[in-house]
């Protein structure tokens, strides 16, 4: 499990493969050291090892699909059935009843500890915690307590109904190069989905207009929130084994380079820690389009050589010109419609395209 050590790994696998690529002979090296950084910085930083589901997965699905209706249907306890797995459970039978899942004794004495500091914690926060601190409820509690006294420290309680910054200017330049995006819906899997364009980041017009690293991530923040609220919202109505964890984050690195990621390195440090500390396991998967072509041999490195298998599998790289086609594997059509148009080649007009008009 990649912790404490996150960034040195960034760091140092960054300047190895460009050390590599230099040495290939490759002549793009500034879009290959920006694309391993940015997938290290947002993804490698901040996820955590997720137990193997796939026994647990088969089992519970069979079990379900078997049921007669009107039978009562008792979940697995929690712990013992992942929600990635649940998610993919067959849906219940007709006139089948779910009961409230069965707490482990982990998500209890977390419970326990919480409420003796007078705090409360979801259901949904409360696993997300647990599995950041290896199923420790005592050093899950002490992750949890400072991130409550940090979101009264941040009033991040009305980050959601914050205002514009002001001059205009300020927040036009701020949404220009860094506004991480909720979309209004969910994926395939019935998750949230984030969209951020990261490959044209310019920092010096930030600056220019007022606007700090710090203010920058505050978009980030709120962004994650929105997740969180949803998440949570999911949970309560649909049941605890029966919505995917996390949301899909989606990483335009169109344009990008270098220089651009560099600059902008203080934003990529208070995002890792954000994520990492603060909204742990949160993040379900990372899908990074418009990627360079020799990016997808540089993540084939990174995913044999430094990261765990849970971990790579949470991320997807396309490096096609139009990424429509990986995305459509992840995305309802009304979603998609919902994305910047110019990331979508403009459609070719043919000869029987003419004539047909």
């Amino acid at each position: 499990m990649l912790r404490s050590t996150h960034l040195a790994v960034y760091f140092v696998s960054a300047a190895c493969l460009l050390t590599v690529a230099v040495a290939a002979g490759v002549t793009c090296c500034h879009p290959l050291l920006a694309l391993v950084s940015w997938v290290l910085g947002f993804t490698v930083c901040v996820a955590e090892d997720s137990p193997s589901s796939s026994s647990s997965s088969s089992s519970s699905s069979s079990s379900l699909a078997s049921l007669p209706a009107g039978k009562i249907v008792e979940p697995a306890k929690a712990g013992a059935l992942p929600l990635a797995a649940a998610s993919r459970a067959a849906p219940l039978p007709e006139g089948a009843k779910l009961l409230p899942p069965v707490e482990s004794p982990q998500l209890a004495q977390l419970r326990k500890l919480v409420e003796a500091k007078q705090m409360a914690i979801d259901d949904e926060e409360a696993e997300r915690f647990l599995a950041a601190r290896g199923d420790s409820p005592a050093k899950a509690a002490k992750l949890y307590a400072a991130y409550l006294a940090w979101r009264r420290q941040e009033a991040i309680e009305g980050i959601l109904n914050e205002a514009p910054l002001l001059p205009p200017e300020r927040e036009a330049a701020l949404v220009r190069n860094f506004n991480p995006i909720v979309l209004d819906g969910c994926d395939l899997h019935g998750r949230p989905v984030v969209f951020a364009r990261v490959g044209r980041i310019d920092v010096d017009d930030l600056s220019r207009n007022g606007v700090s690293m710090t203010i920058a991530s505050r978009r980030h923040i709120r962004a994650l929130e929105r997740v969180r609220q949803r998440l949570s919202h999911a949970r309560a109505a649909e049941g605890a084994r029966r919505v995917k964890p996390g949301y899909l984050f989606i990483l335009d690195v169109k344009d990008g380079g270098a220089g651009s990621f560099l600059g902008a390195w203080k934003l990529w440090v208070i995002v890792a820690k954000c994520d990492s500390k603060l909204y742990p396991n949160l993040v379900g998967s990372t899908v990074v389009i418009n990627a360079p072509t020799v990016a997808d041999w540089c993540l084939g490195v990174v995913k044999k050589t430094l990261i765990d298998g849970p971990t790579a599998e949470k991320i997807t790289l396309d490096i096609k010109d139009d990424p429509e086609p990986c995305l459509r594997t992840m995305l309802p059509p009304e979603l998609i419609a919902q994305l910047p148009a110019e990331l979508f080649p403009a459609p070719v007009t043919t000869m029987s395209d003419e004539i047909a008009e």
